[in-house]
């Protein structure tokens, strides 16, 4: 998670945001800002300090660590800004493919980043400890309030162009298994759980 965050997200997020910019595609540009804020929490929140400034300097193999308060500032930073990008009107389209929102459309797509940035925000200013922030986003609302808001990534079951399905269910069913099962857990999956009267495949 944390080589997928720098070599894979960060970077591509550096590169995107100028040339999003240069086309006027600011609601993309609110999405990869969401992405990396959310990404520096989670990492911030396992990892405490860490590298941030020096990380993606190509000419330093030993980037420093940035203070723990710095990198959640920096995710704010970036939430606020995203925030600003979904609501810019001089965007030139909103995505047609969205891998978290992919049923909204227009305003509700707009509104339903705005809850997840700013319920970011929320979970940052929680762990810092600073309650009064805190307070005063949830007054101001539109945060992720209901499931029908919620930021979850749905793998599917397409096998081939592309295998959108879990990588870890290839990884432990098609090809071999390489994470331990255990086995109180698949005889919980299909003794104990049900799902529309049938027995859940542990696998």
């Amino acid at each position: 998670v944390y080589t997928n965050a720098y070599a894979g997200l960060f970077i591509d997020v550096q590169n995107l945001i100028p040339i999003a910019e240069s086309r006027d595609l600011y609601f993309h540009m609110g999405i990869a800002k969401t992405l990396k804020a959310y990404a520096m929490l989670v990492l911030v929140d396992v990892y405490g300090d860490m590298p941030y400034s020096q990380a993606l300097d190509p000419t330093n193999f030993n980037p420093g660590l940035d203070d723990d308060q710095t990198i959640y500032a920096e995710a704010i930073t970036l939430l606020d800004e995203a925030i600003a990008d979904f609501q810019n009107q001089n965007r030139r389209s909103i995505p047609s493919v969205d891998l978290f929102y992919d049923g909204l459309s227009g305003a509700d797509k707009e509104d339903a980043w705005i809850r997840a940035a700013k319920t970011f925000k929320l979970k940052a200013h929680l762990n810092m400890g600073d309650a009064s922030a805190f307070n005063a986003l949830v007054a101001e609302g539109q945060i992720i309030s209901s499931p029908a808001y919620d930021f979850t990534f749905s793998y599917s079951s397409n096998e081939v162009n592309p295998d959108s399905r879990h990588p870890n269910y290839g990884g432990n069913y098609d090809i071999d298994a390489g994470d331990y099962m255990s086995v109180g857990y698949m005889n919980i999956l299909l003794n104990d759980k049900a799902d529309d009267g049938f027995d859940m495949d542990p696998r």
